[in-house]
Protein backbone atom coordinates (compact mmCIF):
# COMPACT_ATOMS: atom_id res chain seq x y z
CA UNK A 1 0.00 0.00 0.00
CA UNK A 2 1.51 3.51 -0.86
CA UNK A 3 0.45 6.63 1.48
CA UNK A 4 0.51 9.71 0.83
CA UNK A 5 3.08 11.77 2.90
CA UNK A 6 3.05 15.72 3.36
CA UNK A 7 5.84 17.77 5.22
CA UNK A 8 3.57 20.13 6.02
CA UNK A 9 1.59 20.38 9.38
CA UNK A 10 -2.04 19.44 9.39
CA UNK A 11 -3.04 23.10 9.51
CA UNK A 12 -0.81 24.24 6.23
CA UNK A 13 -1.22 21.08 4.27
CA UNK A 14 -3.30 21.49 1.46
CA UNK A 15 -4.18 18.24 0.89
CA UNK A 16 -5.18 17.37 4.72
CA UNK A 17 -7.18 20.78 4.57
CA UNK A 18 -10.03 19.66 1.65
CA UNK A 19 -13.11 18.27 2.45
CA UNK A 20 -13.45 14.78 3.07
CA UNK A 21 -14.62 13.60 0.04
CA UNK A 22 -11.63 15.21 -1.88
CA UNK A 23 -9.22 13.36 0.82
CA UNK A 24 -11.13 10.12 0.20
CA UNK A 25 -10.99 10.58 -3.63
CA UNK A 26 -6.92 11.50 -3.89
CA UNK A 27 -5.77 8.43 -1.45
CA UNK A 28 -7.43 6.33 -3.23
CA UNK A 29 -6.21 7.31 -6.77
CA UNK A 30 -2.61 7.41 -4.91
CA UNK A 31 -2.87 4.16 -3.79
CA UNK A 32 -3.92 2.79 -7.50
CA UNK A 33 -1.34 5.34 -8.65
CA UNK A 34 1.60 2.36 -9.20
CA UNK A 35 -0.85 0.02 -10.96
CA UNK A 36 -2.16 2.57 -13.10
CA UNK A 37 1.54 3.52 -13.88
CA UNK A 38 2.95 0.24 -14.39
CA UNK A 39 0.20 -0.62 -16.96
CA UNK A 40 0.61 2.34 -18.91
CA UNK A 41 4.57 2.09 -18.73
CA UNK A 42 4.16 -1.28 -20.31
CA UNK A 43 1.83 -0.01 -22.97
CA UNK A 44 3.88 2.27 -23.46
CA UNK A 45 6.77 0.70 -24.12
CA UNK A 46 4.53 -1.96 -26.83
CA UNK A 47 3.64 1.49 -28.70
CA UNK A 48 7.34 2.30 -28.78
CA UNK A 49 7.91 -0.84 -30.52
CA UNK A 50 10.12 -2.51 -27.10
CA UNK A 51 7.94 -5.51 -27.07
CA UNK A 52 6.20 -6.25 -30.26
CA UNK A 53 3.91 -9.39 -29.59
CA UNK A 54 2.29 -10.99 -32.70
CA UNK A 55 -0.95 -8.70 -33.67
CA UNK A 56 0.23 -5.53 -32.05
CA UNK A 57 -0.65 -3.40 -34.71
CA UNK A 58 -4.40 -4.25 -34.22
CA UNK A 59 -4.27 -4.94 -30.47
CA UNK A 60 -2.50 -1.08 -30.28
CA UNK A 61 -5.54 0.16 -32.77
CA UNK A 62 -8.12 -1.30 -30.95
CA UNK A 63 -6.34 0.30 -27.79
CA UNK A 64 -6.48 3.73 -28.65
CA UNK A 65 -9.83 3.45 -29.84
CA UNK A 66 -10.89 2.14 -26.38
CA UNK A 67 -9.04 5.28 -24.87
CA UNK A 68 -10.71 7.77 -27.43
CA UNK A 69 -14.26 6.09 -26.59
CA UNK A 70 -13.84 6.07 -22.82
CA UNK A 71 -12.16 10.10 -23.03
CA UNK A 72 -15.62 10.74 -24.59
CA UNK A 73 -17.74 8.72 -22.55
CA UNK A 74 -16.14 10.56 -19.40
CA UNK A 75 -16.01 13.76 -20.75
CA UNK A 76 -19.85 13.37 -21.89
CA UNK A 77 -20.73 11.97 -18.31
CA UNK A 78 -19.09 14.99 -16.60
CA UNK A 79 -21.06 17.42 -18.87
CA UNK A 80 -24.32 15.84 -18.51
CA UNK A 81 -23.41 16.02 -14.39
CA UNK A 82 -22.74 19.83 -14.90
CA UNK A 83 -25.68 20.70 -16.97
CA UNK A 84 -27.95 18.64 -14.19
CA UNK A 85 -26.14 20.15 -11.42
CA UNK A 86 -26.50 23.76 -12.72
CA UNK A 87 -29.88 23.81 -14.14
CA UNK A 88 -30.24 27.62 -13.91
CA UNK A 89 -27.08 28.70 -15.44
CA UNK A 90 -27.17 26.20 -18.69
CA UNK A 91 -30.89 27.13 -19.32
CA UNK A 92 -29.97 30.52 -19.51
CA UNK A 93 -26.75 29.99 -21.71
CA UNK A 94 -28.96 27.70 -23.55
CA UNK A 95 -31.85 30.05 -24.19
CA UNK A 96 -29.36 33.08 -25.22
CA UNK A 97 -27.42 30.62 -27.56
CA UNK A 98 -30.83 29.61 -28.98
CA UNK A 99 -32.28 32.86 -29.63
CA UNK A 100 -29.19 34.46 -30.98
CA UNK A 101 -28.78 31.12 -33.52
CA UNK A 102 -32.61 31.47 -34.58
CA UNK A 103 -32.19 34.82 -35.53
CA UNK A 104 -29.13 33.88 -37.48
CA UNK A 105 -31.09 31.02 -39.04
CA UNK A 106 -33.90 33.13 -40.14
CA UNK A 107 -31.44 36.14 -41.50
CA UNK A 108 -28.95 33.52 -43.64
CA UNK A 109 -32.37 31.62 -45.23
CA UNK A 110 -33.49 34.75 -46.66
CA UNK A 111 -29.77 35.27 -47.40
CA UNK A 112 -29.89 32.25 -49.23
CA UNK A 113 -32.86 32.78 -51.29
CA UNK A 114 -31.48 36.29 -52.72
CA UNK A 115 -28.93 34.30 -54.21
CA UNK A 116 -31.05 32.11 -55.69
CA UNK A 117 -33.02 34.92 -57.49
CA UNK A 118 -33.02 33.57 -61.29
CA UNK A 119 -30.21 31.15 -59.98
CA UNK A 120 -32.53 27.67 -60.27
CA UNK A 121 -32.75 27.58 -64.33
CA UNK A 122 -31.45 24.34 -65.82
CA UNK A 123 -28.97 26.43 -68.55
CA UNK A 124 -28.38 29.31 -65.85
CA UNK A 125 -24.33 29.62 -67.15
CA UNK A 126 -25.71 30.62 -70.50
CA UNK A 127 -28.48 32.99 -69.63
CA UNK A 128 -27.72 36.53 -70.05
CA UNK A 129 -29.55 39.65 -70.01
CA UNK A 130 -28.94 42.37 -72.63
CA UNK A 131 -28.05 45.38 -71.44
CA UNK A 132 -27.62 49.22 -72.84
CA UNK A 133 -24.67 51.52 -72.43
CA UNK A 134 -24.52 55.08 -73.11
CA UNK A 135 -21.25 57.11 -72.92
CA UNK A 136 -21.70 60.43 -73.82
CA UNK A 137 -19.46 63.13 -72.83
CA UNK A 138 -17.87 61.16 -70.49
CA UNK A 139 -21.20 60.15 -68.87
CA UNK A 140 -21.62 56.55 -68.70
CA UNK A 141 -25.42 55.29 -67.98
CA UNK A 142 -26.36 51.63 -68.14
CA UNK A 143 -30.33 50.02 -68.00
CA UNK A 144 -31.82 47.35 -69.24
CA UNK A 145 -33.81 48.31 -71.98
CA UNK A 146 -32.60 48.02 -75.48
CA UNK A 147 -33.61 48.57 -78.74
CA UNK A 148 -36.29 46.24 -80.47
CA UNK A 149 -33.25 45.09 -83.43
CA UNK A 150 -30.98 44.27 -81.36
CA UNK A 151 -32.68 40.85 -80.32
CA UNK A 152 -32.70 39.52 -83.85
CA UNK A 153 -29.31 41.05 -85.00
CA UNK A 154 -27.67 38.83 -82.35
CA UNK A 155 -29.68 35.19 -83.24
CA UNK A 156 -28.87 36.70 -87.30
CA UNK A 157 -25.48 38.00 -87.13
CA UNK A 158 -23.52 35.67 -84.71
CA UNK A 159 -23.39 32.14 -84.41
CA UNK A 160 -22.83 31.89 -80.49
CA UNK A 161 -26.02 32.88 -79.84
CA UNK A 162 -28.24 30.21 -79.21
CA UNK A 163 -31.59 31.64 -78.49
CA UNK A 164 -32.71 35.16 -78.23
CA UNK A 165 -36.06 36.66 -76.83
CA UNK A 166 -38.06 40.20 -76.50
CA UNK A 167 -40.25 40.38 -73.53
CA UNK A 168 -43.10 43.60 -73.65
CA UNK A 169 -44.46 45.34 -70.25
CA UNK A 170 -46.10 43.45 -68.25
CA UNK A 171 -49.96 44.05 -68.75
CA UNK A 172 -52.97 43.30 -66.33
CA UNK A 173 -55.79 41.78 -68.65
CA UNK A 174 -58.66 40.55 -68.11
CA UNK A 175 -59.88 36.91 -69.04
CA UNK A 176 -63.21 35.88 -69.75
CA UNK A 177 -64.24 32.06 -70.34
CA UNK A 178 -68.11 31.00 -70.11
CA UNK A 179 -69.35 32.93 -67.17
CA UNK A 180 -65.83 33.57 -65.45
CA UNK A 181 -64.06 36.76 -65.76
CA UNK A 182 -60.89 37.65 -63.92
CA UNK A 183 -57.97 39.65 -64.39
CA UNK A 184 -54.00 38.52 -64.43
CA UNK A 185 -51.16 40.26 -65.20
CA UNK A 186 -48.42 38.52 -67.87
CA UNK A 187 -45.98 39.79 -70.93
CA UNK A 188 -45.58 39.15 -74.74
CA UNK A 189 -42.82 37.26 -75.86
CA UNK A 190 -40.89 35.99 -78.11
CA UNK A 191 -41.28 32.37 -78.99
CA UNK A 192 -37.93 31.32 -78.14
CA UNK A 193 -38.20 32.80 -74.45
CA UNK A 194 -39.34 29.40 -73.44
CA UNK A 195 -36.07 27.94 -74.96
CA UNK A 196 -33.71 30.09 -73.17
CA UNK A 197 -35.44 29.85 -69.08
CA UNK A 198 -36.87 26.14 -69.79
CA UNK A 199 -39.38 26.49 -67.49
CA UNK A 200 -40.81 23.46 -66.14
CA UNK A 201 -43.84 22.55 -68.79
CA UNK A 202 -46.86 20.38 -67.21
CA UNK A 203 -49.24 20.25 -70.72
CA UNK A 204 -48.82 21.07 -74.00
CA UNK A 205 -45.71 20.28 -76.75
CA UNK A 206 -42.57 22.30 -75.60
CA UNK A 207 -41.87 22.80 -79.38
CA UNK A 208 -45.07 24.37 -80.49
CA UNK A 209 -46.26 26.46 -77.81
CA UNK A 210 -46.21 29.83 -78.93
CA UNK A 211 -45.09 29.59 -82.24
CA UNK A 212 -49.19 30.64 -83.37
CA UNK A 213 -49.74 34.40 -82.89
CA UNK A 214 -52.96 33.36 -81.33
CA UNK A 215 -51.85 30.89 -78.50
CA UNK A 216 -51.39 31.32 -74.91
CA UNK A 217 -49.32 29.40 -72.15
CA UNK A 218 -51.00 29.50 -68.65
CA UNK A 219 -49.17 28.77 -65.34
CA UNK A 220 -51.18 26.18 -63.05
CA UNK A 221 -52.81 28.50 -60.54
CA UNK A 222 -54.57 30.44 -63.24
CA UNK A 223 -55.38 27.78 -65.26
CA UNK A 224 -57.09 26.12 -62.67
CA UNK A 225 -58.74 29.47 -61.22
CA UNK A 226 -59.91 30.00 -65.27
CA UNK A 227 -60.85 26.10 -65.90
CA UNK A 228 -61.15 24.34 -62.17
CA UNK A 229 -60.96 20.67 -63.51
CA UNK A 230 -61.52 20.92 -66.77
CA UNK A 231 -58.46 20.27 -69.42
CA UNK A 232 -57.51 23.64 -70.16
CA UNK A 233 -55.79 22.64 -73.86
CA UNK A 234 -56.87 23.71 -76.78
CA UNK A 235 -59.45 25.89 -75.11
CA UNK A 236 -60.50 29.25 -76.21
CA UNK A 237 -60.27 32.33 -73.64
CA UNK A 238 -61.19 36.24 -74.41
CA UNK A 239 -58.52 38.89 -73.96
CA UNK A 240 -59.78 42.71 -72.94
CA UNK A 241 -63.38 40.98 -74.17
CA UNK A 242 -61.64 41.12 -77.98
CA UNK A 243 -59.18 38.64 -78.85
CA UNK A 244 -60.05 35.32 -78.47
CA UNK A 245 -56.81 32.98 -77.51
CA UNK A 246 -56.08 29.18 -77.52
CA UNK A 247 -54.63 27.29 -74.83
CA UNK A 248 -51.53 25.54 -75.85
CA UNK A 249 -49.45 25.09 -72.93
CA UNK A 250 -49.19 25.00 -68.93
CA UNK A 251 -46.32 25.72 -67.22
CA UNK A 252 -45.86 25.05 -63.72
CA UNK A 253 -46.40 28.43 -61.04
CA UNK A 254 -43.21 30.86 -60.93
CA UNK A 255 -40.74 30.81 -57.98
CA UNK A 256 -40.72 33.95 -55.54
CA UNK A 257 -37.41 34.41 -56.20
CA UNK A 258 -37.54 35.35 -59.88
CA UNK A 259 -37.59 39.00 -61.47
CA UNK A 260 -40.70 37.37 -63.14
CA UNK A 261 -44.22 37.85 -62.26
CA UNK A 262 -45.98 36.80 -65.68
CA UNK A 263 -49.26 34.42 -65.00
CA UNK A 264 -49.46 34.19 -68.84
CA UNK A 265 -47.58 34.56 -71.82
CA UNK A 266 -48.46 35.04 -75.53
CA UNK A 267 -46.60 35.97 -78.31
CA UNK A 268 -45.84 39.07 -80.08
CA UNK A 269 -47.81 39.55 -82.82
CA UNK A 270 -47.47 40.06 -86.29
CA UNK A 271 -48.58 43.74 -86.13
CA UNK A 272 -46.69 44.85 -83.22
CA UNK A 273 -43.44 42.67 -84.48
CA UNK A 274 -43.41 44.92 -87.66
CA UNK A 275 -42.93 47.92 -85.54
CA UNK A 276 -40.25 46.06 -83.51
CA UNK A 277 -37.57 46.55 -86.29
CA UNK A 278 -35.56 49.65 -84.86
CA UNK A 279 -32.78 51.03 -83.08
CA UNK A 280 -33.70 54.46 -81.89
CA UNK A 281 -35.77 53.64 -79.45
CA UNK A 282 -35.22 52.16 -76.09
CA UNK A 283 -38.65 50.21 -75.42
CA UNK A 284 -37.87 46.32 -74.09
CA UNK A 285 -36.11 43.70 -72.56
CA UNK A 286 -33.92 41.50 -74.20
CA UNK A 287 -32.83 37.68 -72.86
CA UNK A 288 -29.79 36.01 -74.71
CA UNK A 289 -28.57 32.28 -74.14
CA UNK A 290 -25.15 31.56 -75.70
CA UNK A 291 -24.00 28.23 -76.62
CA UNK A 292 -21.63 26.18 -74.45
CA UNK A 293 -18.15 27.40 -74.36
CA UNK A 294 -18.56 30.57 -75.57
CA UNK A 295 -16.61 33.11 -73.62
CA UNK A 296 -18.92 35.76 -72.38
CA UNK A 297 -16.32 38.75 -72.52
CA UNK A 298 -15.21 38.06 -75.60
CA UNK A 299 -18.42 37.81 -76.96
CA UNK A 300 -19.59 41.20 -75.52
CA UNK A 301 -15.96 42.81 -76.82
CA UNK A 302 -17.31 40.84 -80.54
CA UNK A 303 -20.89 43.03 -80.04
CA UNK A 304 -19.93 46.76 -78.79
CA UNK A 305 -19.90 47.86 -82.46
CA UNK A 306 -23.35 46.62 -83.24
CA UNK A 307 -25.64 49.05 -82.61
CA UNK A 308 -23.36 52.02 -84.27
CA UNK A 309 -22.61 49.40 -87.30
CA UNK A 310 -26.97 49.41 -87.86
CA UNK A 311 -27.40 53.31 -86.82
CA UNK A 312 -24.50 55.57 -87.54
CA UNK A 313 -26.09 58.27 -85.23
CA UNK A 314 -26.27 56.05 -82.09
CA UNK A 315 -22.44 56.40 -81.83
CA UNK A 316 -22.54 56.84 -78.51
CA UNK A 317 -24.52 53.96 -77.65
CA UNK A 318 -23.51 50.38 -77.35
CA UNK A 319 -24.86 46.97 -75.68
CA UNK A 320 -23.23 43.60 -73.84
CA UNK A 321 -24.23 41.06 -71.82
CA UNK A 322 -25.09 40.58 -68.19
CA UNK A 323 -25.38 36.84 -66.74
CA UNK A 324 -29.19 36.54 -65.47
CA UNK A 325 -27.65 34.97 -61.90
CA UNK A 326 -26.22 38.19 -61.33
CA UNK A 327 -29.12 40.45 -62.41
CA UNK A 328 -30.82 40.63 -59.25
CA UNK A 329 -27.88 41.39 -56.90
CA UNK A 330 -26.05 43.53 -59.00
CA UNK A 331 -28.20 45.75 -60.88
CA UNK A 332 -26.05 48.93 -60.59
CA UNK A 333 -23.39 49.85 -62.44
CA UNK A 334 -20.36 52.38 -62.25
CA UNK A 335 -18.49 53.39 -65.45
CA UNK A 336 -20.26 50.07 -67.10
CA UNK A 337 -19.11 47.98 -64.77
CA UNK A 338 -21.22 46.20 -61.61
CA UNK A 339 -20.60 47.74 -58.40
CA UNK A 340 -23.61 46.80 -56.37
CA UNK A 341 -27.56 46.75 -56.11
CA UNK A 342 -29.64 44.29 -54.05
CA UNK A 343 -25.74 42.79 -52.72
CA UNK A 344 -25.42 45.58 -50.28
CA UNK A 345 -28.82 45.54 -48.57
CA UNK A 346 -27.63 41.38 -48.82
CA UNK A 347 -24.54 42.46 -46.87
CA UNK A 348 -25.72 44.85 -44.25
CA UNK A 349 -28.16 42.36 -43.14
CA UNK A 350 -25.65 39.85 -43.00
CA UNK A 351 -23.27 41.80 -41.10
CA UNK A 352 -26.73 42.12 -38.51
CA UNK A 353 -26.77 38.57 -38.18
CA UNK A 354 -22.86 38.32 -37.46
CA UNK A 355 -23.45 41.18 -34.66
CA UNK A 356 -26.24 39.45 -33.21
CA UNK A 357 -24.45 35.62 -33.56
CA UNK A 358 -21.60 37.90 -31.55
CA UNK A 359 -23.57 39.24 -28.78
CA UNK A 360 -25.30 35.39 -28.21
CA UNK A 361 -21.75 34.29 -28.02
CA UNK A 362 -20.24 37.30 -25.81
CA UNK A 363 -23.06 36.37 -23.71
CA UNK A 364 -21.69 32.63 -23.34
CA UNK A 365 -18.42 33.88 -22.53
CA UNK A 366 -19.75 36.26 -19.56
CA UNK A 367 -21.79 33.74 -18.18
CA UNK A 368 -18.95 30.85 -18.20
CA UNK A 369 -16.11 33.04 -16.71
CA UNK A 370 -18.64 34.76 -14.14
CA UNK A 371 -19.03 31.46 -12.71
CA UNK A 372 -15.27 30.00 -12.93
CA UNK A 373 -14.43 30.17 -9.75
CA UNK A 374 -16.92 27.77 -8.31
CA UNK A 375 -15.14 25.42 -10.72
CA UNK A 376 -11.83 26.31 -10.21
CA UNK A 377 -12.20 23.82 -6.98
CA UNK A 378 -12.56 20.81 -9.48
CA UNK A 379 -9.26 22.04 -11.80
CA UNK A 380 -7.27 21.98 -9.33
CA UNK A 381 -8.30 18.41 -7.95
CA UNK A 382 -8.08 16.96 -11.21
CA UNK A 383 -4.72 18.64 -12.14
CA UNK A 384 -3.48 17.14 -8.78
CA UNK A 385 -4.27 13.59 -9.54
CA UNK A 386 -2.63 14.08 -13.30
CA UNK A 387 -4.90 16.00 -16.01
CA UNK A 388 -3.06 17.85 -18.49
CA UNK A 389 -3.82 21.28 -19.52
CA UNK A 390 -4.63 19.79 -22.66
CA UNK A 391 -7.46 17.19 -20.83
CA UNK A 392 -9.54 20.30 -19.47
CA UNK A 393 -9.16 22.14 -22.23
CA UNK A 394 -10.93 19.41 -24.16
CA UNK A 395 -13.19 18.61 -21.57
CA UNK A 396 -14.57 22.40 -21.52
CA UNK A 397 -14.89 22.84 -25.23
CA UNK A 398 -16.77 19.35 -25.04
CA UNK A 399 -19.30 20.87 -22.65
CA UNK A 400 -19.39 23.96 -24.79
CA UNK A 401 -20.40 22.07 -27.95
CA UNK A 402 -22.52 20.18 -26.16
CA UNK A 403 -24.71 23.31 -25.07
CA UNK A 404 -24.21 24.61 -28.49
CA UNK A 405 -25.62 21.48 -29.81
CA UNK A 406 -28.78 21.72 -27.61
CA UNK A 407 -29.28 25.41 -28.02
CA UNK A 408 -28.84 24.26 -32.30
CA UNK A 409 -31.64 21.91 -32.06
CA UNK A 410 -33.88 24.62 -29.82
CA UNK A 411 -32.95 27.29 -33.04
CA UNK A 412 -34.22 24.74 -35.48
CA UNK A 413 -37.59 24.73 -33.59
CA UNK A 414 -37.63 28.23 -33.01
CA UNK A 415 -36.92 28.91 -36.66
CA UNK A 416 -39.46 26.41 -37.93
CA UNK A 417 -42.16 28.18 -35.40
CA UNK A 418 -40.80 31.38 -36.64
CA UNK A 419 -40.87 30.92 -40.37
CA UNK A 420 -44.44 31.31 -41.33
CA UNK A 421 -44.71 34.61 -39.50
CA UNK A 422 -41.28 35.86 -40.88
CA UNK A 423 -42.85 35.06 -44.54
CA UNK A 424 -46.04 37.30 -43.95
CA UNK A 425 -43.46 40.14 -42.81
CA UNK A 426 -41.38 39.68 -46.05
CA UNK A 427 -44.73 39.34 -47.76
CA UNK A 428 -42.47 36.55 -49.76
CA UNK A 429 -42.36 33.00 -48.65
CA UNK A 430 -38.66 31.52 -48.11
CA UNK A 431 -38.12 28.36 -49.71
CA UNK A 432 -36.55 25.80 -47.30
CA UNK A 433 -35.27 22.06 -48.98
CA UNK A 434 -35.07 20.52 -45.67
CA UNK A 435 -34.17 16.96 -47.88
CA UNK A 436 -31.08 19.17 -49.30
CA UNK A 437 -27.99 17.39 -47.12
CA UNK A 438 -26.40 20.56 -47.19
CA UNK A 439 -28.68 22.20 -45.26
CA UNK A 440 -27.68 19.69 -42.39
CA UNK A 441 -24.08 20.01 -43.37
CA UNK A 442 -24.49 23.40 -42.90
CA UNK A 443 -26.53 23.41 -39.79
CA UNK A 444 -23.75 21.14 -38.15
CA UNK A 445 -21.18 23.84 -39.05
CA UNK A 446 -22.65 26.45 -37.89
CA UNK A 447 -23.40 24.96 -34.50
CA UNK A 448 -19.77 23.32 -34.34
CA UNK A 449 -18.18 26.58 -35.43
CA UNK A 450 -20.28 28.91 -32.67
CA UNK A 451 -20.07 26.13 -29.57
CA UNK A 452 -15.98 26.80 -30.43
CA UNK A 453 -16.31 30.51 -30.68
CA UNK A 454 -18.21 30.33 -27.33
CA UNK A 455 -16.32 28.41 -25.12
CA UNK A 456 -12.28 28.31 -26.69
CA UNK A 457 -11.81 31.59 -23.81
CA UNK A 458 -13.44 30.00 -21.23
CA UNK A 459 -11.54 26.72 -21.54
CA UNK A 460 -8.31 28.71 -21.57
CA UNK A 461 -9.01 30.59 -18.75
CA UNK A 462 -10.39 27.39 -16.97
CA UNK A 463 -8.15 25.14 -17.67
CA UNK A 464 -5.18 27.71 -16.59
CA UNK A 465 -5.51 27.97 -12.70
CA UNK A 466 -2.73 27.05 -10.59
CA UNK A 467 -3.91 23.57 -8.40
CA UNK A 468 -2.09 24.99 -5.07
CA UNK A 469 -3.62 27.73 -4.79
CA UNK A 470 -7.47 26.45 -5.87
CA UNK A 471 -6.75 23.54 -3.21
CA UNK A 472 -5.50 27.10 -0.37
CA UNK A 473 -8.47 29.08 -1.66
CA UNK A 474 -6.93 32.14 -2.13
CA UNK A 475 -7.76 33.51 -5.74
CA UNK A 476 -6.71 32.56 -9.24
CA UNK A 477 -8.26 34.71 -11.24
CA UNK A 478 -5.43 37.14 -12.81
CA UNK A 479 -6.60 40.61 -13.70
CA UNK A 480 -6.46 40.62 -17.50
CA UNK A 481 -9.58 38.51 -16.95
CA UNK A 482 -11.97 41.02 -15.30
CA UNK A 483 -10.22 43.45 -18.10
CA UNK A 484 -11.58 41.31 -20.91
CA UNK A 485 -15.13 40.36 -19.14
CA UNK A 486 -15.82 44.21 -18.71
CA UNK A 487 -14.99 44.94 -22.31
CA UNK A 488 -17.08 42.19 -23.37
CA UNK A 489 -19.82 43.46 -21.42
CA UNK A 490 -19.17 46.82 -22.71
CA UNK A 491 -19.01 45.82 -26.42
CA UNK A 492 -22.15 43.41 -25.95
CA UNK A 493 -23.98 46.54 -24.64
CA UNK A 494 -22.97 48.74 -27.75
CA UNK A 495 -23.81 46.55 -30.36
CA UNK A 496 -27.27 46.04 -28.30
CA UNK A 497 -27.72 49.92 -28.20
CA UNK A 498 -26.42 50.63 -31.69
CA UNK A 499 -29.22 47.67 -33.16
CA UNK A 500 -32.07 49.16 -30.84
CA UNK A 501 -31.21 52.71 -32.31
CA UNK A 502 -31.24 51.71 -35.62
CA UNK A 503 -34.48 49.81 -35.19
CA UNK A 504 -35.99 52.45 -33.87
CA UNK A 505 -34.62 54.87 -36.52
CA UNK A 506 -35.84 53.15 -39.23
CA UNK A 507 -39.11 52.20 -37.68
CA UNK A 508 -40.12 56.26 -37.22
CA UNK A 509 -39.03 56.92 -41.22
CA UNK A 510 -41.58 54.13 -42.17
CA UNK A 511 -44.28 55.11 -40.08
CA UNK A 512 -44.11 59.02 -40.83
CA UNK A 513 -43.49 57.86 -44.93
CA UNK A 514 -46.57 56.21 -44.05
CA UNK A 515 -48.41 58.68 -42.52
CA UNK A 516 -47.11 62.17 -44.33
CA UNK A 517 -49.34 64.38 -45.84
CA UNK A 518 -49.46 63.86 -49.84
CA UNK A 519 -51.67 66.34 -50.58
CA UNK A 520 -54.90 64.05 -50.95
CA UNK A 521 -56.99 61.58 -49.45
CA UNK A 522 -55.99 58.42 -50.96
CA UNK A 523 -58.57 56.55 -49.24
CA UNK A 524 -61.24 58.64 -51.23
CA UNK A 525 -59.60 58.33 -54.88
CA UNK A 526 -60.02 54.86 -57.07
CA UNK A 527 -58.17 54.17 -60.06
CA UNK A 528 -60.17 52.32 -63.17
CA UNK A 529 -58.03 50.80 -66.08
CA UNK A 530 -59.01 52.28 -69.28
CA UNK A 531 -59.35 48.95 -70.99
CA UNK A 532 -61.92 46.54 -73.06
CA UNK A 533 -64.61 48.77 -74.89
CA UNK A 534 -63.90 51.41 -71.66
CA UNK A 535 -61.78 54.38 -73.75
CA UNK A 536 -65.22 54.33 -76.11
CA UNK A 537 -67.42 54.96 -73.44
CA UNK A 538 -65.80 56.82 -70.88
CA UNK A 539 -67.78 59.81 -70.92
CA UNK A 540 -70.87 57.86 -70.47
CA UNK A 541 -69.07 56.20 -67.29
CA UNK A 542 -68.47 59.43 -66.08
CA UNK A 543 -71.20 61.29 -66.70
CA UNK A 544 -72.63 58.09 -64.46
CA UNK A 545 -70.16 58.45 -61.87
CA UNK A 546 -70.63 62.40 -61.36
CA UNK A 547 -74.73 62.06 -61.22
CA UNK A 548 -74.30 59.26 -58.37
CA UNK A 549 -72.19 60.95 -56.25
Amino acid sequence: MIRATCSLSNSTCPILNMRQKHKYLIYNILKKWPRYCSSTYMHSKTLAGRQEPHGSSANNFQCIHQIIGNMIKNHLKIARRNLLKNKSFSAINIIGLAIGMSAVLLIALWIQNQYRYDNFYPNQEYIYKLMNKTDKEGSVHVHDITMPAAGPALTAQFPEVEHAARMLWSEDRLFSYGDKNLKAKGNEVDPDFLDIFQLPILQGDPHTLLNDPSSIVLTESLAKSLFAEENPLHKTVILKNEVPYTVTGVIKDLSSYTVFNFKYLIPIGPRRAKKLTTWNNNSLVTFVALKPNTDADAFNQKIKPLVKQHDPHLRWSSIFLHPMSKAHLYSEFENGIATGGKIEQVRLVGGIGLLILLIACINFVNLSTARSQKRSREVGVRKVIGASKKTLVSQFLFESLLLAAIAGVSAIVLTAFFLPMFNRFLDKPLEVNWSNPMIWITGFAFILITGVLAGIYPAFVLSAYQPLKTIRGTSNKPRRLFRLREGLVVVQFAIAVILIVATLVIRMQVQFAGQRDVGYQASQLMEIPAEGGLDKNYEALKDELIYNR
